[in-house]
């Protein structure tokens, strides 16, 4: 495992789409090494499908787990994992429009069948939804394998509502994000169709959320509502950059497993020693994340100047208070500068890219860049003093040409927020803020520009070089599929630590299975305190 910490990933892989298979592969050979020789993985034909899918980076995971798989199952003596996806989900019409470009378009190729693309969560507890795939109502079918991120629109701490509310927002049954009638869709499906086990995510706000005085919290409804529905597992808060991924993008997962009429056999090991192998093996699968900075696309980059000058001639537009100028001002005084002056960068005010940025954005960008120089200046004096009391010599000094000290400002939050790159100290490296959907990053590169939205989806881990780009996928949605997705390297540790660890039927002809002994209750129980231990 530490060797495995230890390894840098390398930013080529993550360019160029090596990534993803490189980490399988790997995973599965470390596997091999701690497992008992006589244990027999996941193997044979499963099927999965996804529900709130998002940029459906799940397509590519699952490729890869299949693959790496391959040749364990193979050596094994058992049939090869082939995992099929039957279905997705998802209410957004242009994301299932890049759904079905993803997904569907390389089958329909290849002459195999098109997977359903259901519209809406809400109808998956019906025995058919309509599907936009074939224009008609389809049967919604069980999966062995259910990937679901429902909406944490109103968990999330950049909502405003989410601190109004007087009880979980799960156990409600509506709330304005859609948080509540996105879970109640999930429960749904699992109420009427039968899946052997549930991958789910959401904000780690699930666990630090705002409910936590009360007597129960989301994760409190959470752990009840899966329970009562013979699921059984655990809960994670899993930080993206602990497994490769150059950001500190903190969310929630669990991993549950249905007890009873699933393919997951019990008559040996327990659900709790199942998923207590599951979660030993997840931390096998940590890395080293690259610096943020060399995920960044060339200066010389054809499609990075091309997305560039369109944005330079069309500039975005984004609702502003009839107040906000007013507001600088008084933020501008905090840190006595003057409103309405150039930035005190000065790549930033020769950059040939400063105009794609409005009026709001260029005003928050020189305040946030006055901010983060007034904080360096801060830590340098401190640190002059104490190199000075301990008799060294200053070796740097914080003005350098007014050279800002953080690859990454965003120029798209509330007024009262700074979000930038941080340096991590467990990585050692820079790593970007939490990728979001409603950000605009500003690179203080040698030619300062804003991240671009097919950026941001390498910072997810997504292997955008498998694309073919239409004209329809804009920058914008792409950065907006980067904020809502799942980071695909934490997705795949997930995934291939599950199907690695659990025992399977001998047959998919499988029957209730009652508790093993009187201690399972209690031991399903304890699971609960394995919570975070992946953090």
């Amino acid at each position: 495992m530490k060797k495995g910490q230890a390894e840098m990933l390398t930013a080529l892989s993550f360019q160029d789409g090596s990534l993803l298979g490189d980490l399988a592969r790997k995973h599965v050979a470390a596997f091999k090494e701690v497992l008992p020789g006589h244990h027999k993985p996941l193997c044979g034909r499963r099927t999965w499908g996804s529900l709130c899918s998002g940029s459906e980076g799940a397509h590519f995971v699952t490729q890869a787990v299949e693959m790496a798989m391959g040749t364990w199952n193979t050596a094994s003596g058992q049939l090869p994992l082939q995992l099929e996806q039957l279905f997705a989900c998802e209410v957004c019409p242009r994301k299932r429009k890049w759904i079905h470009h993803v997904v569907n378009v390389p089958r329909r190729a290849k002459g195999e069948i098109e997977i359903c693309i259901f519209i809406d969560i809400l109808h998956m507890h019906q025995r058919t939804a309509f599907c936009e795939t074939h224009d008609k109502e389809c049967e919604v079918p069980g999966a062995d394998i259910i990937l679901v991120s429902t909406s944490c629109r109103d968990l999330s701490l950049l909502s405003s509502a989410a601190r109004n509310f007087t009880e979980p927002v799960l156990g409600m049954e509506t709330s304005p994000g859609g948080s509540a009638d996105t879970f109640g869709g999930f429960l749904g499906y699992l109420d009427n169709h039968l899946a052997s086990f549930v991958v789910y995510e959401n904000s780690d706000q699930m666990v630090d959320d705002h409910a936590a005085p009360l007597e129960k919290t989301n994760e409190d409804v959470f752990n009840a509502k899966m329970s009562s529905r013979f699921y059984e597992g655990c809960n994670f808060i899993i930080n993206a950059k602990l497994y490769g991924c150059p950001q500190s993008r903190r969310r929630f997962f669990a991993v549950y497993i249905r007890t009873v009429m699933g393919i997951i056999d019990f008559r040996i090991r327990t659900v709790f020693d199942q998923i207590r192998t599951m979660t030993m093996l997840l931390q096998g699968c940590k890395r080293a994340c690259p610096p943020a900075r060399d995920l960044l696309l060339p200066d010389e980059d054809f499609d990075l100047q091309v997305e560039l000058l369109a944005m330079l001639e069309k500039p975005e537009r984004i609702a502003e208070k009839p107040t906000w100028q007013l507001e600088h001002q008084k933020e501008y005084a905090k840190v006595y500068a003057r409103w309405g002056s150039d930035s005190p960068c000065e790549a930033t005010r020769n950059s040939p890219w400063i105009s794609i940025l409005n009026g709001y954005q260029r005003s928050l960008l020189t305040l946030n860049q006055h901010k983060v120089l007034g904080k360096s200046a801060r830590l340098y004096t401190a640190s002059c003093q104490h190199s000075t009391a301990s008799g060294q010599q200053p070796t740097d000094s914080v003005q350098e040409g007014r050279r800002i000290p953080v690859l990454m400002i965003d120029v798209r939050p509330s007024i009262g927020r700074l979000s930038t790159s941080t340096h991590d100290e467990y990585c050692q490296q820079e790593i970007a803020p939490c990728i979001v959907p409603d950000q605009r990053l500003w690179l203080h590169i040698e030619t300062p520009r804003p991240l671009l939205g097919r950026e941001a989806m390498l910072f997810q881990g997504w292997p955008i070089s498998s694309v073919d780009f239409k004209p329809w996928m804009t920058d914008s949605f792409l950065y907006s599929l980067a904020g809502n997705a799942v980071a695909c390297p934490v997705l795949l540790a997930i995934l291939i630590s599950t199907v690695s660890a659990v025992s399977i039927t001998d047959t998919d002809v499988v029957a209730e299975i009652p508790w093993s002994n009187e201690d399972e209750e209690e031991q399903a129980a304890a699971l609960r305190l394995l919570g975070n231990i992946a953090a």
